[in-house]
């Protein structure tokens, strides 16, 4: 994923491990590079309160989303981590 994304293995451990934020650029490749558009990666940004309803049902479509495209990226042959 980091070389396709022109960036460093290292670096996009730590922004997935929240040490370092992502660009808009980095985002607007990622959505071009699985064909997601920019705003459904805003959708997993969001910081929810478990103790919401709402807010569970979200984190659930969002675990969901993330699954079908953990399956999408491997078989395209994308190694990803969720």
């Amino acid at each position: 994923m980091a070389a396709s994304l022109g960036i460093s293995k290292s670096y996009l451990s730590e922004i997935e491990s929240g040490k370092k934020n992502v660009t808009i650029d980095l985002l607007n490749q990622y959505s071009s590079h699985f064909h997601v558009p920019l705003s459904a990666l805003f959708f997993f940004a969001e910081e929810l309160d478990r103790s919401r309803p709402a807010d569970r049902a979200q984190g659930a479509i969002a675990l969901g989303a993330l699954r079908l495209l953990n399956k999408i990226a491997s078989g395209a042959g994308i190694e990803v981590e969720c």
